[in-house]
């Protein structure tokens, strides 16, 4: 009688020994993924290449923009040498190579790349079949930050070739900056993104954090750009007090090269400890979803209905767009803060005459102020509306609750989300015209007011969610009435310095008019 050749050697075991299937290599595995993440990208395009082809394209999509790269900071210097003599080449490379850096970690640690690791599509998927998160990371995250490093490295090799071939090299300390900023920020870069991979997002983002950092890194940015590009636009910056003629604003080489060294260091250590955290821990366990916080209800009973609405909007994508729009009005005015801080004038260009620039101001102001007001009043509306939570108000009403109060208390909510943008705006006007004015931010004021009252007049359809649908006539009418502080004072130019803030007044009273009528009717 034979004997399996795979018995047990333990005794009183006669079954197979089941063996592991041995791992595949390394390079298989990152093979293997890279296949399922090109099939992932063209099931989504919607097209039938093969992956294989898909492959080779990707490839040569990547070291095409690398040599192209090459290409324009050749032609770029070159063209430098040409039109502007005295530009500060080096300098600018500098700071617009840390700029788009800088961009990227917050893109990989803050933005949209966030959780391209942690909180995967995929990831139970990869956990079930014990694919490691460092060879996710390899595959989904790190090609974005090589390829961004790449050009970008390129890009600073072709300013050197064209400077040397110009003529008028960088000298060491220059070609340094030109090939180690890349590297550098990109290491930066990569730190931030093996950070993110190794901890999962908590479920709330600092705002108020990224709002400040967005805004310093706006102003820092255009403030470094008006005095690197100084000598490209003669005529648009005043005299800079103590500067002699000619000369040209920007930091000494040792002071960047400093700079980009202790960015290097934080940056290669950042990486390696990520990478250790990361194969550590592979695929961190998610944290639970976050509690929506109890509102304290004390104070006043206007602000207590403020603070209730307020809260039933945590943690919402409406909220998040939101504050997407906030950060993007907060670093343009800190971009053109930044900017008159280093000298620029008003007009920027010297060939604009200063009455076709206020000519041409006045409506561009009102116009960005009308469509960020819509934008925000959109997203405030369908969160917090009278059409989603006038039931749950008119309960609360028949509870008790004195209908002022709740009708004022619903519009304060309305009204504060809007408040910060509305504000920036105005110190963009006073930037931009040297004049203080209050009429961007009764015009962004007025987009959510003007909301509230076209809803109340023209319901849109209720969706099974309990949010109003699509309706283009309640749309057009928010628009017509949202419009009118600024297209009465253009059309009528004797009315501006009174119509704005009467027209302001009347979509708020007639805002909270709506809602105190939705708490007994409808």
């Amino acid at each position: 009688m034979t004997t399996s050749a795979t018995a047990s050697p333990t005794s009183g075991s006669t079954g197979p020994v089941r063996r592991r299937t041995p791992a595949p290599p390394a390079r298989r595995r990152l093979r293997l993924l890279a296949d399922l993440r090109i099939a992932d990208l063209l099931q989504a395009l919607g097209t039938s290449v093969p992956v294989d082809t898909a492959r080779r394209i990707v490839v040569g999509a990547a070291a095409g923009a690398v040599l192209l790269a090459l290409a324009a900071g050749i032609v770029a210097a070159r063209a430098a040498a040409v039109l502007a003599p005295g530009a500060d080449v080096v300098g600018l490379f500098v700071l617009l190579c840390a700029y788009a850096g800088l961009g990227a970690l917050a893109g990989e640690t803050l933005g949209r790349f966030r959780s391209c690791v942690s909180d995967h599509p995929q990831r139970d998927f990869f956990v079930g079949l014990d694919v490691r998160a460092t060879d996710v990371f390899v595959v989904h995250a790190l090609p974005r930050v090589a390829v961004a490093s790449a050009v970008w490295g390129a890009a600073g090799l072709g300013l050197l070739a064209g400077s040397v071939l110009a003529g008028h090299g960088p000298g060491a300390a220059g070609t340094a900056l030109l090939l180690g900023t890349p590297v550098a920020f990109g290491a930066l870069t990569a730190a931030g993104a093996l950070r993110s991979a190794a901890r999962p997002e908590n479920g709330r983002r600092h705002f108020p954090a990224v709002l400040a950092a967005a805004s310093v890194l706006a102003g820092a940015g255009a403030h470094g750009a008006v005095m690197l590009l100084t000598p490209l636009v003669p005529g648009a910056l005043g005299p800079v007090a103590g500067a002699a003629p000619g000369s040209v604003p920007g930091l000494p080489e040792p002071v960047l090269l400093a700079g980009l060294t202790a960015v290097a260091v934080v940056g290669a250590v950042g990486a390696v400890a990520g990478r250790r955290d990361l194969a550590a821990v592979s695929f961190p366990a998610r944290r639970a979803a976050p509690l929506v916080r109890r509102p304290r209800l004390s104070g006043p009973a206007v602000l207590q209905f403020a603070r209730v609405l307020g809260v039933q909007r945590a943690h919402g994508w409406r909220l998040r767009a939101q504050q997407r729009i906030t950060v993007a009005v907060a670093a343009a005015t800190a971009a053109l803060l930044g900017a008159t801080s280093a000298g620029l004038r008003m007009p920027p260009l010297p060939a604009l005459s200063d009455a076709a620039w206020e000519a041409a101001l006045r409506p561009t102001l009102g116009f960005v102020a009308l469509m960020t007001g819509l934008a925000l009043a959109e997203l405030v509306s369908s969160d917090i509306g009278a059409f989603r939570y006038g039931r749950h108000l008119r309960t609360a009403v028949e509870s008790g609750a004195a209908r002022s109060s709740v009708a004022l208390g619903h519009l304060t909510a309305l009204t504060l989300p809007l408040l910060l943008p509305a504000l920036l705006l105005v110190v963009a006007g006073r930037v931009l015209t040297g004049a203080l004015s209050a009429a961007p931010a009764a015009v962004v004021l007025g987009a959510v007011w003007a909301a509230t009252v076209a809803e109340h007049l023209l319901p849109p359809p209720r969706t099974v969610e309990g949010t109003g649908a699509d309706s283009p006539l309640t749309g057009v009418l928010t628009v017509v009435l949202a419009a009118a502080p600024v297209a009465v004072p253009l059309t009528f130019p004797a009315t501006d310095p009174w119509i704005v803030p009467l027209l302001a007044l009347t979509l708020a009273g007639g805002a909270l008019t709506c809602l105190h009528r939705s708490l007994t009717h409808r």
